[in-house]
């Protein structure tokens, strides 16, 4: 006997693409790093704070941070909601011994962000964001196998509702590999997304530009684009 499935659900969601170019990508960065040292000069003056000079966020980690703070007003969490981004982590350089050069598959870890929503939503609510991805990503090169065997548990009791969830890279060079012969393509879109708070991260058509695209409840998607085109102002459609 057939089973029921409701298909309609896989289509209920919206979804958008941001084009962020090389120039937005820096000046993204430049605000989460003004950020930094405004926070740098705060501690300085403390003189029960040590301070510490933090590494500079890398693209993956300001987009990425951008989405998760936008998702979070967009869905209009607030302070005592728990809220999390979810990313995974390639383990070939990671691993102790290495893996070998003709190793075939996937190899790649799972990372859980997570932070209070009261944290990202407020004017440092960016670097909130930087510094939680950060954390995850230190906590995975730290023990780059550890907890694997309970990863699906821990995911599995976490709330959706308030789960973002960031895929690919960056550094992906998509219209490239979709260049069967024709020429690079114009566009390309990732078809696979269908949860709420799901965000694709590859590289643009033109040099140095990252394509963002979300999957959202249609309600929230006016909100997730303000936010995105607030800080800075990139191309969209």
């Amino acid at each position: 006997a057939m089973m029921d499935y409701d298909f309609s659900q896989r289509f209920r969601l919206g979804r958008r693409t941001f084009h962020l170019a090389a120039d937005d990508i820096r000046s993204l960065k430049r605000r989460i790093d003004a950020l930094a040292a405004a926070e740098e000069e705060e501690a300085a003056g403390d003189s029960t704070t040590t301070s510490s000079k933090k590494k500079p966020v890398s693209t993956f980690v300001a987009l990425a941070a951008l989405g998760w703070t936008a998702f979070v007003r967009a869905k209009s969490l607030a302070a005592g909601d728990d809220t999390y981004l979810v990313f995974l982590a390639d383990l070939r350089a990671r691993l102790d011994p290495p893996v070998a050069d003709g190793y075939l598959g996937n190899c790649i870890k799972g990372c859980l962000a997570s932070a209070d929503a009261g944290d990202l939503v407020g004017a440092r609510g960016l670097l909130g964001a930087c510094r939680a991805i950060q954390a995850a990503v230190a906590e995975m090169e730290a023990a780059p196998l550890g907890g694997s065997e309970r990863w699906i548990e821990k995911m599995m009791s976490l709330p959706f509702q308030r789960l973002c969830n960031v895929a690919a890279s960056p550094r992906f060079r998509v219209h490239e590999a979709s260049d069967f012969g024709f020429g690079r393509p114009a566009r390309v879109e990732l078809v696979s997304m269908n949860h709420d708070g799901e965000m694709v991260l590859v590289a643009g058509r033109e040099d140095g530009e990252v394509q963002v695209s979300v999957s959202l409840d249609p309600a929230c998607m006016e909100e997730f684009k303000a936010h995105v085109l607030a800080a800075p102002a990139p191309a969209e459609n």
